[in-house]
């Protein structure tokens, strides 16, 4: 590895993904501070990295077959000493698709995760026996190990810069109608509709938080497409309730966490941002593997989780939601007033 002079990550994930990388290419460059770090994602999630200081080079692609051979022949060029995937390899049409990038790509050394055999094509392969039962910074940590024989620091941390810190705080003000109020964030999306809590929950934990607290303001973030849940909420809870879904750029989104309160969020992106950025967040997973969000963040961080008899599992999407049923308002409720409570007095001590 001391030969090693350009090194380039793929994280083809989404944004959790890139956020739960951020403690691996910390370690990177910290314990190699010769080499030269880059990182490939795709367009749609890559900008959560851009001014992450632990990346030289970010670059960002299509997950098409043009889009990666485009991409590809690019990288060629720049020469690699090695390229490591961080991803699993989640079938064997994947591992295809990442063995053709990667020759591509041409680096003299390949890394990546042996998922359930399917990594049989890397010269360095970390061993994983079935795909996200474990947590995921832990996994990096493993192949962190195997390059350096050492760890890492497993704390998730994002650096916001002064410029996104002065947009979001704008923004916020001119989108806040009671400004002096303590702001709760509330995420009820997810890329998976399995991994969401049921809305008609969500919309009543913030009428009974409403009630509970008449001086405290609610936002709802998520993607565009995820709009018509804001709206929902927005119908529901009236005038303290605004939306910001789909209206951030998502290389400002960690600075809007960061001004909030606390966050209440499904176990997605936001998620992993909030811990990253030091905001109390409240988690509730469904489906999700319990070692799979045993993530250490900037600040607290309550997952609320129940498995019944069909978790853990991977379903994209499920009809009978029982491990989110086992999620009751009431016991949301108890959890989110105790910390509200707690940091409204004392940001007022």
């Amino acid at each position: 590895m001391k030969k090693q002079k350009k090194i380039i990550v793929v994280d083809f994930g989404g944004v959790g993904d890139l956020i739960l990388a951020i403690p691996f290419l910390k370690g990177l460059t910290r314990a190699f501070p010769s080499v030269e770090v880059s990182v490939l994602c795709t367009e749609r999630t890559g900008m959560i990295l851009k001014e992450q200081p632990y990346i030289d080079r970010l670059f960002l692609s299509s997950l098409t077959m043009f889009g990666l051979l485009k991409t590809g022949l690019a990288l060629r060029r720049e020469k690699f000493d090695m390229a490591i995937n961080l991803m699993p390899e989640t079938s064997y049409f994947s591992a295809i698709k990442m063995y053709l990038l990667f020759f591509l790509i041409n680096a003299k050394e390949w890394v990546g995760r042996d998922t359930e055999g399917r990594g049989f094509f890397y010269d360095i392969k970390v061993s994983e026996h079935e795909m996200q039962m474990e947590n995921e910074v832990l996994m990096y940590g493993r192949i962190f190990k195997t390059l350096s024989n050492g760890d890492f620091d497993e704390r998730l941390e994002y650096h916001i810069s002064g410029a996104n810190k002065k947009i979001a705080g704008a923004f916020l003000a001119k989108e806040r109608r009671f400004k002096k109020y303590p702001l709760v964030l509330v995420n009820p999306g997810s890329d998976w509709p399995a991994k969401r809590w049921p809305i008609e929950r969500y919309a009543e934990l913030v009428m009974r938080l409403q009630e509970l607290f008449p001086a405290v303001e609610f936002g709802i973030i998520g993607t565009q497409c995820e709009g018509g849940l804001a709206h929902f909420i927005k119908e529901r809870c009236g005038e303290r309730v605004f939306i910001l879904s789909g209206r951030t750029p998502l290389v400002v989104l960690p600075a809007i966490l960061k001004e909030a309160t606390l966050l209440i969020t499904n176990d997605s992106g936001p998620a992993h941002i909030g811990r990253a950025v030091g905001t109390p967040s409240i988690i509730l997973a469904g489906p999700s593997e319990s070692a799979y969000l045993t993530v250490k963040g900037k600040n607290e961080s309550i997952v609320i989780q129940h498995h019944v008899s069909c978790s853990p599992c991977m379903m994209h999407s499920c009809k009978t939601q029982d491990c989110w049923k086992a999620i009751s308002v009431q016991e949301v409720l108890e959890v989110t007033s105790k910390i509200l409570e707690r940091k409204m007095n004392e940001d007022n001590s």
